[in-house]
Parts: C-alpha cells; sequence; structure tokens
C-alpha cells in the first residue's frame, strides 16, 4: 500500500509454525514494487473470522533504499511508455471501425468489454458464393493471450449453443478444442499493428427479399465469451452477458444506426433474461454510444412552441405551423435524428408494456428506482445542452 494505506493487490500465504507457539511466514518483493507499507490481516479457518488490529489492518512501513527506489521509477516510466503504446493501438482499431462497418455487408457488431479491459468487433461479408466473418480485438496488454470460448447458432433464432465440431459448413482453424457438446475454444491470433483476430470462411447460399438477392450463411451466428490462456479470468461484453452475434441480414434495418436497432431486436426476442431496469441500461448504452460517435455532438434542441403555435388574437383561433419546414437538418443531423428515432419508439413500446418489465428475474424496486433517476437525468442533460 501506499501512503493512503490503501490496498493495491492482495494474495494469502500460510502461517507455517516455527517453534512450540510461534508461526511465521516469508516471502520476497521485488525492488520495484516496494511501496509504503505492507498491510495484512489473520485469517482463522476454523472458525471463519478475521483478525485485525482493533478496527484497523495490521500495518509495518517498509525502509527505503536508494536502488529501490530508482527499481521503482524505471519501471513507472515502462508502464507509462506501455499504456501510451497501448492507448496509440486502441486509437487507431478505432478509427478503423468505419472502414470495417462498410465492408461488412451481412452484419457488423461491436462490443466493449467489462472492465475496460479492451473491444471487440465481427464482421460478416458476403465473398462470391460464401461469406467471411472477421473478428478483430484490441485488448489490454496485461491480459496476455486469450481465448475465444464460443458456440454456435444454428439458426438466426436459436438460443441454444451448439459445438463447432458438428458444424461442417464452416472452416474452423486447427487449434480449435471441444469443451463439450455446446462450447469450443480457439486462441485469438497475434496480428499486426497489436491486434488480435480470427478468420472464418463460411458456406453460404442466396435468398430474394423484395427485389434484392441476399447472401446468407449456413450458420445462424455466434456466442462466445473471452478467457485468458494462463489463468481464469473470463471476460464479457459490458452489459454482462454472453456476446452475441448474428449472421444474416434478411429482414433487418439497414439504414443508419442498423447496430443499435440490431441490437434492441435481439435483447427484446432471444434474451432469456430481460428486465425493465437492464432495458434502462442498455438504453444507457447505447446513449453512451451515440455520444463517441457523433464526436461530442449534443442532442439538438428543436424550435421553442411559441414558433410552432400561432395565435390569432383577434379572433382567438390557434392554428398550428408547420414543423417541418422550420427545421433545417444537415446529414449527420439526420443520422442523429435516426438514432433517436429508434431510442423513442423502444422506450415508448416498453411504456405501454408491449415489451415485457420482467422476464427470468427479481429486480429490487430500489435498484429500479435509481437506474429510473440515472436515465431519467441522462436524457434531460443531453436535451437541455
Amino acid at each position: 500500500a501506499g501512503k493512503d494505506r490503501a490496498w493495491k493487490s492482495s494474495k494469502r500465504a500460510p502461517l507455517v509454525r516455527s517453534g512450540t507457539d510461534k508461526f511465521e511466514v516469508s516471502f520476497t518483493i521485488p525492488a520495484a514494487e516496494v511501496d509504503t507499507y505492507i498491510m495484512f490481516v489473520l485469517h482463522d479457518g476454523a472458525a471463519n473470522r478475521w483478525i485485525k488490529h482493533g478496527a484497523h489492518d495490521f500495518e509495518f512501513e517498509l525502509p527505503r533504499h536508494e536502488e529501490w527506489d530508482r527499481a521503482r521509477r524505471e519501471a513507472e516510466a515502462r508502464s507509462e511508455e506501455e499504456a501510451r503504446q497501448a492507448d496509440a493501438v486502441k486509437n487507431q482499431f478505432l478509427e478503423g471501425r468505419r472502414q470495417r462497418e462498410a465492408r461488412a455487408d451481412i452484419s457488423f457488431t461491436s462490443f466493449a468489454l467489462q472492465g475496460d479491459f479492451g473491444t471487440m468487433d465481427v464482421a460478416c461479408m458476403s465473398e462470391g458464393d460464401k461469406a467471411k466473418v472477421e473478428i478483430r480485438a484490441w485488448l489490454k496488454p496485461s491480459l496476455g493471450d486469450c481465448l475465444l470460448h464460443f458456440g454456435v447458432f444454428e439458426k438466426p433464432q436459436s438460443r441454444q449453443w451448439t459445438s463447432a465440431t458438428h458444424i461442417k459448413s464452416v472452416q474452423w482453424p486447427s487449434d480449435l478444442t471441444k469443451v463439450d457438446e455446446k462450447a469450443c475454444r480457439m486462441k485469438l491470433q497475434k496480428m499486426e499493428g497489436g491486434i488480435h483476430g480470427i478468420d472464418l470462411t463460411v458456406t453460404a447460399h442466396a435468398e430474394k427479399e423484395d427485389a434484392e438477392t441476399l447472401i446468407e450463411p449456413d450458420i445462424g451466428g455466434l456466442g462466445f465469451v473471452l478467457k485468458t490462456m494462463h489463468g481464469d479470468t473470463w471476460i464479457k461484453p459490458t452489459d454482462g452477458g454472453d456476446a452475441t452475434v448474428r449472421f444474416s441480414s434478411k429482414g433487418r434495418w439497414k439504414g443508419p444506426w442498423a447496430q443499435v436497432a440490431d441490437k434492441i431486436v435481439e435483447q427484446e426476442t432471444t434474451w432469456n433474461q430481460m428486465s425493465l431496469k437492464r432495458r434502462y441500461e442498455n438504453c444507457l448504452d447505447f446513449v453512451e454510444q451515440w455520444e463517441k460517435n457523433s464526436q461530442g455532438l449534443q442532442m439538438r434542441r428543436l424550435a421553442s412552441w411559441t414558433t410552432l403555435v400561432q395565435v390569432d388574437s383577434s379572433k382567438a383561433v390557434w392554428s398550428r405551423m408547420p414543423s417541418m419546414p422550420l427545421i433545417e437538418m444537415s446529414n449527420e443531423e439526420e443520422t442523429n435524428e435516426e438514432f433517436w428515432s429508434w431510442i423513442f419508439v423502444w422506450q415508448r413500446f416498453s411504456f405501454q408494456q408491449l415489451l415485457t418489465w420482467e422476464r427470468n428475474t427479481c429486480t429490487q424496486p430500489r435498484m429500479l428506482a435509481a437506474t429510473t433517476n440515472h436515465i431519467t437525468q441522462r436524457l434531460a442533460e443531453l436535451w437541455k445542452s
């Protein structure tokens, strides 16, 4: 711990008997990690109780050494440089997202990972009579190599995972490992520029939708989470569920913010658990994504009511002036309008209880109240700005 005595990490070490009534423990601290204090408590396993120094943790102030301080400064400098390089790679990855999305004529889905561990893109595009799936990820360097723990959705509407070993329509990598009847694993390969990824080739077929010919992959999609190769750390998207991607463009919205529309439809129709609280949390995630993609632009306020309603005082007659001609929108503003139209219709359906408020969950009223206050305040801030 530093001078504030706040624990930065913790480990357990057994006390070894030394003599009749004495116990001891020893460990080594690298010079670059020597801080101000060692903080510790004792655990009595027999009674499952914690022993402290009164109401406080035990503490031991470490001695200082010039060589230790030098090693620490060098380690901090290396850490700062590594963080700077990682941020540069992340920014480059995010800048290339629009290009990857533009090439994905079948589907495109992106995920932010829990704990700020990284971000991922999954693009599905047609290549002749087949489809190609590109999985790309920027991962925090401290994670090391990671495995894709996944299952296959046989149909676009499927909810259950199927083991990739049962799927013959995909050219799987040679390191594919079966976990059970539902899941397999494969390693995310290191690519240029510090990015990780996997490429898959999927057989496909053509289908007609109105006058358009669509290329439909012979699998419905993938569900997955990440796992560190060395260790037991599991990484999911920020919503806490499995990452889900669907490889079908049939019947889907293909205009601006198609990814938001796809995600709304997916979670309302395929998720086993849904609640009003979770819907509000997902809405807040979409708003955060919109703010990032619109480069910090705030929600455009419409004209005031006095400009939309004309009053003839001599006859006491009210007439509503046409509002749309009064609103001049740029292409970027029209794109933002598309986003907010999806949010409005979605939440309106929820308000009218056309969408479930509680499915296989048990939300505490106080938690729902807190989330309701949060989304109300956030949307009001955007409208007021």
